[in-house]
């Protein structure tokens, strides 16, 4: 068995979860949770010929589907990584990642310490996470070069985005969910919120300190920058001369990279729903309905920048990010007097590179595509609930409830369509909902089915058993401190 997870580990455990989703739709019948009680759905699971159970082709079939279904996933993923792969060929980026690194040469613990928290912080607020990929390869540029190892690393970039997530409070893609009163738990916004930042505190200074440790261990596997290392293959040996003039001037590429940042903020929160302020919303709407004669420069710069697909910022999906950075691609070619066929080059690269891991994402969601096909993890979780739901264990069973099923649904969304109705049942609705959100935040860390660390893992080629004897310690320690807050929430 260990030699069977040499090579090839992820896609072996996403496989192997896609099978048991499969092998679960032919034992168990059919179910779902209404008002909190569950409803078993017809005969499924009784009759093998019926149309209820998954066979051979529909693991294959469900693969491509989940490619359907989740397009905006995989599209931003190809872009963000042929957008990296361009700036790897400017000397300006590399000279500006240098002096960056340069200014934490012999502080790397405060860049991880800087890094670390900023992820957590707009993971925790943005209405989605994923969009936080974004800056992550630059933050992995500089991490080669501080000689930092490939966990390190991850934890300075995908780890921050994990621990945001389970500490999530105005972000609408998991604490917003949990406010909706028809899908979700009801609650709203704030709700528990002392015991969230409690929990993101304890659990930053925890995951700060094994990662320290680990600094100080030199043996660690340095990280590859396999976004950027290929430049010498892609940019073409007729460089233009204005280019060689600019290769050392960072400010252009430093003042593009700022108005990414600012955009993706402003696009990826929610401030209309989380915050209260409909300022964007507002303008967007004037921008919409301008005419030629109410306001001629409003609408023609609305037209020109996409009247029908460009929202509002708070209101940005997958799409409009990954659209921004084609754009500022072209922006930063424009600039630096690059050729168009060389950044074509440069940006294909980058695609060549994100195939494995869009390849596992593939699988990961062919887990979502069948357990939401064939729904019978309601069932186990009814099973657990009443098993621990009277019990000393009930916090206990309320995280486990959480995790099993993010294991299988993988996006929060599914997760609370699935078992949300069960939790909106129980009368501490806060602690339901922080146990809900914890677990699927504690899934999100540790399964391999988790769409951010199965790509943080197969970008950097690390191992899952590595990765796992690193996080396994955080885990238990935060796994204590969740349970302690539900047990006050609960009984105190």
């Amino acid at each position: 068995m260990k030699k069977f997870f040499e090579k090839h580990d992820l896609i072996k455990m996403a496989g192997i979860m896609v099978i048991i989703a499969v092998i679960f739709s032919w034992i168990l019948k059919y179910c779902y949770f209404s008002s909190g009680s569950l409803i078993i759905a017809g005969t499924s699971g009784n009759n093998v010929v019926d149309g209820s159970t998954a066979g051979i082709y529909d693991m294959n079939t469900y693969s491509i589907l989940g490619l359907y279904y989740f397009t905006n996933i995989f599209v931003y993923i190809l872009v963000v990584f042929g957008f990296y792969k361009f700036l790897g060929t400017l000397d300006s980026y590399q000279a500006l990642t240098d002096k960056i690194a340069k200014k934490f040469k012999g502080k790397e613990k405060i860049f991880v310490a800087i890094s670390l928290a900023i992820y957590a912080f707009l993971a925790s607020i943005f209405s989605n996470a994923f969009a936080l990929i974004v800056f992550v390869p630059f933050t992995i540029s500089i991490a080669k070069k501080l000689h930092l190892d490939k966990i390190t690393s991850l934890i300075s970039s995908f780890g921050g985005i994990l621990l945001g997530t389970l500490c999530s409070t105005y972000g609408t893609g998991v604490a917003g969910i949990l406010t909706d009163s028809s899908n979700g738990l009801g609650v709203t916004y704030g709700y528990a919120m002392l015991p969230t930042i409690v929990i993101g505190i304890i659990g930053y200074i925890i995951l700060l300190a094994l990662t320290f440790n680990r600094i100080n261990d030199d043996s660690n596997e340095e990280v590859s920058d396999l976004l950027t290392e290929k430049e010498e293959k892609v940019v073409t040996k007729k460089m233009s001369k204005r280019l060689k003039r600019k290769k050392e001037n960072v400010v252009p590429i430093l003042v593009v990279l700022i108005i990414m940042c600012a955009l993706f903020i402003l696009g990826y929160v929610d401030w209309s729903t989380s915050f209260g302020f409909t300022g964007f919303t507002n303008l967007h709407t004037s921008l919409s309905e301008a005419t030629l004669e109410s306001s001629p420069l409003n609408a023609i710069l609305f037209a020109l920048l996409g009247s029908t697909t460009l929202p509002a910022f708070g209101s940005w999906d997958l799409f409009t990010g990954a659209s921004t950075l084609i754009i500022l691609s072209f922006i930063i070619a424009f600039i630096y007097n690059t050729k168009l066929d060389d950044m074509i080059s440069s940006f294909g690269e980058g695609v060549k590179d994100s195939i494995k891991s869009c390849g596992i994402l593939l699988i990961v969601y062919a887990v979502l595509v069948l357990s939401v096909s064939y729904p019978t993890i309601p069932g186990i979780i009814n099973q657990l609930d009443l098993l621990l739901d009277n019990t000393i264990l009930k916090p206990f069973g309320w995280l486990l409830n959480s995790f099993i099923t993010s294991a299988f649904t993988i996006d929060f969304t599914y997760t609370v369509s699935l078992i949300g109705s069960l939790f909106a049942k129980f009368s501490n609705l806060n602690a339901a909902a922080l146990a809900l959100q914890a677990g699927y935040g504690l899934f999100c860390f540790l399964c391999p089915t988790s769409v951010v660390l199965v790509l943080g893992l197969s970008t950097l080629d690390i191992k899952f058993k590595d990765y796992f004897k690193f996080i396994w310690k955080f885990l238990l320690a935060l796994l204590i401190v969740i349970l302690i807050v539900l047990y006050i929430l609960i009984y105190v």
